[in-house]
């Protein structure tokens, strides 16, 4: 994991329980601080990133935020989420 390098956009909830399963991630890239540091103005949400630095509409957003997640086995739409969230978290942050 020292390699691993964890980014997203206000994920200190998801950090946090991950932590209470026994795995911590130890390097972190809070992707509102970046945006907020090379544009003070411009808008820091997730959706917002993505569509100024990838052109990408995310779809489902807020089914995926508001979703649910203790469930031994996510539906098939969270699932999609989850990676399209993690894809477009790291593709901001490049």
């Amino acid at each position: 994991m020292e390699k691993f390098v964890a980014c997203g956009r206000n994920f200190g909830n998801d950090l946090s329980r991950l932590e209470s399963l026994g795995v911590v991630v130890p390097n972190c890239l809070e992707l509102r601080q970046i945006a907020i540091t090379h544009d003070p103005d411009q808008r820091t949400g997730l959706e917002d990133l993505v569509k100024k630095y990838c052109n990408v509409k995310l779809l489902n957003k807020d089914l995926g935020q508001n979703a649910d997640y203790e469930f031994d086995q996510l539906p098939r739409v969270l699932i999609e989420y989850g990676a399209f969230d993690a894809l477009y978290s790291r593709l901001v942050a490049i």
